[in-house]
């Protein structure tokens, strides 16, 4: 018989067919959130695209990675879902995505008319976005967003 240790206990059996679906459902919806929320600020505050590309690149990759070093996405293996460790983790996503995002602006100086690094703005662009990826993980871990495989009788 097959003893399971306390760590393997935590552990929510993933689809054998294919064990990443809910990572990479869970990366794009968190990316989806973060291009959202881009569109919102620009529309409400009236600002403009030109000369942002590259640093709204650096921000939503940088989201994307710190969530995954994190372990924001670790927590959809998980048989429980406390929501302490959520909100634990998903807030170190947020702090740790806004110092890289610091000290990237800070090492490279980007000129004033670059508004994507002003800390007013990724506040504003990460606290939805991290109550977004919070929505998400809690709906992913529940099953309301799981594909249902279709069976088909012939």
């Amino acid at each position: 018989m097959l003893r399971l240790n306390a760590t393997d206990r935590r552990l929510r059996p993933m689809s054998w067919r294919d064990p990443r679906r809910d990572l990479l459902l869970c990366a794009c919806l968190d990316l989806l959130g973060l291009v959202v929320a881009l569109l919102a600020l620009i529309n409400l505050r009236g600002l403009s695209f030109q000369g942002q590309g590259g640093w709204i690149v650096t921000t939503l990759a940088t989201y994307l990675v710190m969530g995954w070093l994190l372990g924001t996405y670790t927590l959809l293996g998980w048989r429980r879902l406390p929501r302490w460790t959520l909100l634990q983790r998903l807030g170190l996503t947020l702090l740790a995505s806004l110092l890289v995002m610091a000290v990237l602006t800070w090492l490279l100086n980007p000129p004033l008319a670059v508004w994507v690094v002003y800390r007013s703005n990724q506040l504003s662009l990460m606290l939805p976005v991290v109550v977004w990826s919070g929505l998400v993980r809690v709906a992913l871990h529940r099953g309301a967003l799981r594909l249902r495989s279709r069976s088909y009788c012939w």
